[in-house]
């Protein structure tokens, strides 16, 4: 079964490149990826373990990188301080064997 009928919404992310001598992140360029996006609050646990909360989900058939900067829909892509952060990714199989992943920020 594909899922691309579900994926309504077109983000915007700017995926980690590299980390500099002082531990900030370097980011490539943008790209455009179609999702479904949900604003939801959860508690989800992070990469080293930690609980953090996040205000949206972003379902998608392409894994989007942890620290990704994310636009969601309608936010101008040059307001850098308007991008959400990916926090955690899940992986999950459909019955059917397909795999989506959810990002969380």
């Amino acid at each position: 079964m594909n899922a691309a009928h579900l994926l309504t919404h077109t983000v915007t992310i700017a995926a980690p490149a590299s980390i500099s001598g002082a531990g900030d992140f370097a980011y490539g360029a943008q790209y455009t990826q179609k999702v479904r996006h949900v604003r939801r609050s959860r508690v989800v646990a992070g990469p080293n373990g930690t609980e953090l909360t996040t205000n949206n989900e972003l379902i998608s058939e392409t894994a989007i990188p942890l620290e990704s900067r994310v636009w969601l829909p309608g936010i101008d892509t040059a307001q850098v301080n308007l991008a959400q952060r990916v926090l955690a990714v899940e992986q999950a199989d459909t019955f059917t064997g397909y795999t989506l992943y959810k990002a969380y920020c």
